[in-house]
């Protein structure tokens, strides 16, 4: 992440959040690993939408295996 950073890839709210996160909440705080447990669920709930739209435009098994394993790809 840290590297991310000094390479400026992430934009600038994205940085200004997790030095929120940062200054807000020890690494072993109950509050920042609530935190991080929501911002998982969100992000899981986000991806399932975007799968289950993809799949819906899929006719076939194959397409969609096709479509796991590229993504699978770029990850």
């Amino acid at each position: 992440m840290r590297r991310l950073r000094k390479q400026g890839s992430l934009n600038k709210s994205h940085d200004d959040i997790l030095k929120i996160v940062d200054l807000r909440f020890q690494p072993q705080s109950p509050l920042r690993q609530q935190f991080e447990q929501q911002l998982a669920l969100i992000i899981n709930e986000t991806m399932l939408d975007m799968l289950l739209m993809t799949t819906v435009q899929c006719q076939t098994i194959v397409e969609f295996q096709t479509l796991l394993d590229s993504a699978n790809k770029t990850h």
